[in-house]
């Protein structure tokens, strides 16, 4: 390897720079009510009208209309005019679904596929999943903030062995590799996946402000993206999310992950065409109770600040202890 490797970044000069979908289920099932839900749906459409992107929007979608909207919007033609995709989805659910409208859930991990590399138009083009709903009902009220070591009873628990092997039989696609002789990629690339919260975990939000999560993003885009790159951005994000306290004490972890999402990826708003035609499609299905509260789409002044989001401490003897389980 290279003394100084460089990952290179993704081309991100087209206007507009990407195509967005949002998507707000903010009434559900039974005339259930998300607060502060039109703040995050205003926000969201703030930041990537800023940041250069065609927005195609819905808001309250029952099982059908959401997995067709999402669908279809997989399979724009747009894409290929386009240097990102991003996929935004505030409603509830769990660890592995986000529901619709009418209270049906959609699994994620169906959502992603829909943009994997076997969508021709999107190979090779970053792609940012925004889930914003519960991974489960348990509330995070912390742990107190000590470096001392705690004492605990110390378990062993033997891993079970794996029942099988991985079959050896060829796949059709790989009988067709050693026929063509092709250069292949993986099916998921290029993905930066970002849940509201961590396994089990419920969010927090404010009724005038929205989601912790989502106000927090749009400022940090809207402050630093000309300088950061977006994984920077998410862990600036993550950051200041360890500061927040709701009133009873709850706190709010998120989750980020990556499927080779191997460069860096710079928004460059400085060049970017604003005020792109922004393709909105109110759909609203069920009986909704219109929101007396006013919908804020100017963003709250961010007090942020660099610290604790740069590196973590590093300088004990012994940086830490390492595991090592061979079950041959």
């Amino acid at each position: 390897f290279p003394d100084d490797f460089d990952l290179g970044k993704y081309s991100m000069s087209s206007n507009p720079r990407g195509n967005v979908l949002i998507i707000n289920n903010e009434i559900l099932k039974d005339k259930f009510f998300i607060d502060g839900a039109s703040v995050d749906f205003a926000n969201l459409h703030n930041v990537f009208n800023k940041l250069g992107f065609k927005i195609h929007s819905y808001s309250n979608l029952e099982f059908s209309p959401m997995r067709d909207a999402i669908r279809n919007f997989a399979r724009l033609e747009d894409h290929a005019n386009v240097d990102m995709v991003a996929v935004c989805i505030l409603s509830h659910g769990n660890d592995y679904e986000i529901q619709s409208n009418d209270g049906v859930g959609f699994k994620k991990e169906k959502i992603i596929e829909m943009f994997n590399n076997q969508n021709s138009r999107l190979v090779g083009k970053p792609k940012m999943f925004l889930f914003h709903s519960c991974y489960g009902n348990i509330v995070d009220y912390g742990v107190p903030d000590k470096k001392e070591p705690i004492n605990m009873e110390q378990t062993e628990a033997d891993a079970v062995p794996t029942r099988g092997r991985r079959s050896r039989e060829r796949t059709p696609f790989a009988r067709f590799r050693e026929q063509t002789e092709e250069n292949s990629r993986s099916s998921c690339e290029d993905m930066v996946i970002i849940h509201a919260s961590v396994p089990g975990y419920s969010t927090c939000r404010d009724p005038k402000t929205g989601s912790w999560l989502v106000e927090m993003i749009c400022e940090v885009f809207q402050k630093y993206s000309h300088k950061y790159d977006l994984r920077y951005m998410l862990d600036i994000v993550a950051a200041e999310m360890s500061k927040k306290e709701a009133s009873y004490g709850e706190k709010q972890g998120i989750e980020v992950s990556s499927r080779h999402f191997c460069k860096k990826l710079m928004f460059n708003p400085e060049t970017a065409v604003q005020r792109q035609p922004v393709v909105t499609v109110p759909v609203c299905i069920g009986t909704q109770k219109s929101s007396k509260r006013k919908q804020k789409e100017v963003l709250a002044t961010p007090v942020l600040t660099l610290r604790d989001a740069v590196y973590y401490e590093m300088s004990h003897k012994k940086r830490g202890k390492a595991y090592i389980f061979n079950h041959e």
